[in-house]
């Protein structure tokens, strides 16, 4: 039937939803109503459609304040994970930009599968894996390309398989292949092949999949592909489009008054915005005259847009920073701890899938190796510098121990120094490092003379 409700697959919804493309940009996505049998009156539609996108702005929300700071990484022992850092793919991508696009996979979609396969050959030496860049490499891998899966029961992944368009190696033309990954090894088979007759295959002694699942929140479902976070608001942006053609529908074929005329002649006339509505006259006392459709269905939908904007914005927890109504500053207040507290979660997914990544490195490589990785936790709206500022002054007079005064100066470098080089970062951790067991400056004195305009009147030491 024409007036039939479109059957949109998920991912296919939050991918268009979020970019703006495929029935977002051709108006594809608009719902034919039942007086529209024709192909005309639809298309002009379509072609007159545009697209709000609410979903974009309400999904880069909960990742571009996490990735505001470059993470404080520390990565220890081999040198071909800190190598790894600075290029994770193979082609040059750091760690911080592969790992803010595994977070829009995993906010869009609700989860980010990130496979660390390893290099075909292995040299010898760590120098020639260095110089050839014969270590393990990452990718991400999205949701709507998962064919098979299955989790252990405690949640840990025992296989999975997804698809991949590789070119075949006869035709040259790019063909559909499903590769599975299980803890003991691999397979690449052409899509209507079984796993028992795969075209190649390979085993490995990791004893786990080499596939880390990057949630973007709490995985209730316990399923590796749950329910995608922004699913609803992609659907209220997809009944807003539809809202909006509709609307524009009728300020076309309304915005313009009719002229009513008494005469028998003017009945045979053609109804429109540029001629006139007649009726027989004969008797009647009523002049000509303009007359107009109700506008009550266009503030009808007109208000229902609205509550889906607000709808929107309360599903994201947007409704403190976006203009839109609330009871009181209270439950603003409550609107923004809830995406505080959202926000913080996401940041410590990332750092486990992190230190996930390089536990799977550290078994391909079969070399041991540490790795300390801290993201930016809190994202008050106070300003950091004063923030920090207070926070050391109450350490001071607190009397902190070196251990802690330490820990305290690396999350300073991480809020304050987010935005250097991975390379700089790492020498000023180092640096705190080696010499956390030595007396401080006097930063107290310092910092209350910044206070007061003032200069400190003892350049010594003090110890804590």
């Amino acid at each position: 039937m024409p007036n039939m409700p479109i059957d949109i697959p998920d991912y296919e919804l939050l991918r268009a939803a979020y970019y703006g493309s495929g029935g977002f940009r051709d108006g594809g996505y608009l719902v034919r109503h039942p007086r529209e049998k024709g192909a005309t009156k639809y298309r002009t539609r379509q072609l007159l459609s545009y697209y709000l996108n609410f979903t974009a702005p309400v999904v880069n929300s909960h990742i571009d304040p996490v990735f505001r700071n470059e993470a404080a990484r520390t990565p220890g022992g081999d040198d071909r994970f800190a190598r790894f850092l600075t290029d994770v793919t193979g082609g040059g991508e750091p760690i911080q930009r592969f790992m803010k696009r595994a977070a829009l996979c995993s906010k869009l979609y609700g989860v980010a599968l990130i496979v660390l396969d390893n290099a075909a050959e292995q040299p010898l030496s760590v120098g020639s894996a260095l110089d050839r860049r014969a270590y393990p490499y990452a990718f991400i891998v999205e949701p709507s390309r998962v064919a098979k899966s299955k989790l252990d029961g405690f949640g840990k992944l025992e296989m999975i398989e997804y698809s991949e368009t590789l070119p075949d190696p006869v035709t040259g033309q790019d063909k559909t292949y499903y590769r599975t990954w299980t803890r003991a090894g691999w397979t690449l088979r052409p899509a209507g092949w079984t796993l028992k007759d795969p075209l190649r295959s390979g085993s490995h002694d990791l004893g786990v999949v080499p596939v880390v699942l990057l949630y973007s929140r709490d995985n209730a479902e316990g399923a590796v592909l749950p329910t995608p976070e922004f699913f609803a608001v992609a659907r209220a942006n997809y009944r807003i489009f539809n809202l909006d053609s509709e609307m524009t529908e009728i300020e076309r074929n309304q915005a313009f008054n009719v002229l009513v005329y008494p005469s028998k002649q003017a009945q045979t006339l053609t109804v429109g915005t540029e001629n006139v509505l007649g009726f027989d006259g004969v008797g009647s006392r009523h002049a000509p005259a303009f007359i107009a459709p109700s506008s009550d269905p266009l503030n009808v939908l007109r208000q229902r847009e609205a509550d889906l904007i607000k709808y929107i914005y309360q599903m994201a927890k947007l409704s403190h920073a976006t203009g839109v109504e609330s009871n009181s500053g209270i439950s603003k207040q409550w609107d923004f701890e809830q995406l505080n507290s959202t926000l913080s979660d996401f940041a410590h997914n990332l750092c486990h899938a992190e230190c996930q990544m390089a536990e799977l490195f550290s078994k391909w490589i079969g070399a041991e190796i540490t790795y300390e990785c801290t993201y930016k936790d809190d994202f008050s709206f106070r300003d950091t510098e004063m923030m920090l500022k207070e926070n050391i002054l109450a350490a001071v007079d607190f009397g902190v121990r070196p251990a802690f005064r330490a820990e305290l100066e690396k999350k300073m470098a991480g809020n304050m120094l987010g935005d250097i080089p991975a390379d700089r970062m790492k020498t000023v951790i180092d640096e705190v490092e080696r010499m956390k067991d030595m007396p401080p400056p006097n930063m107290k004195a310092q910092m209350q003379s910044d206070k007061s305009g003032l200069a400190p009147t003892n350049t010594g030491r003090d110890n804590f």
